[in-house]
């Protein structure tokens, strides 16, 4: 199942811009079940709980897809567009309209990848064209995905205890 996502997201990766496309790709292993991982972020605006850089979310529907608007607590501005949504899989991607960090067309997957009964892995991938050095573009995007992971690992793992 891992390969099939790892495949899934170089296939997203190159689509997205072709040679110029610059990949990031996080994941970090916590100690929760597949179902208490999905129910933390299987709600499109639930980022607002556990990324630390997420003041606030609005989301807006037309019936057919969902936008969501994020504040940043710096004030900032993160506007996604829902794109693929996997209950089943325990997946969602999403395409960034409006963002702070330094690249243009980022497409982006978020997914929970069960180990065990009791541990999974939290994959964050994403590609995008950098505006501007591609190194500090690359970091920006990993930084935002890795913090956001943290968060949202030392949360789940509290709860267990």
């Amino acid at each position: 199942m891992r390969k099939f996502w790892m495949k899934a997201s170089l296939a997203l990766a190159v689509s997205a811009g072709g040679a110029e496309a610059e990949q990031a790709l996080v994941r970090l292993d916590v100690k929760t079940t597949p179902d208490k991982a999905w129910a933390a972020i299987g709600d499109f605006c639930g980022i607002k709980d556990w990324h630390p850089a997420v003041a606030s979310c609005e989301l807006k529907s037309d019936g057919k897809t969902q936008i969501r608007t994020l504040i940043l607590k710096d004030g900032g501005k993160i506007e996604e567009q829902e794109a693929n949504w996997n209950n089943l899989g325990r997946a969602y991607s999403s395409k960034v309209l409006e963002s702070p960090l330094p690249v243009e067309k980022l497409s982006s997957t978020l997914k929970v990848l069960p180990i065990d009964k009791k541990k999974i892995q939290l994959l964050w991938t994403s590609s995008f064209k950098p505006v501007g050095p591609a190194a500090e573009a690359q970091k920006a995007v990993s930084d935002y995905y890795l913090s956001g992971l943290k968060s949202l690992r030392d949360r789940l793992e509290s709860d267990g205890k």
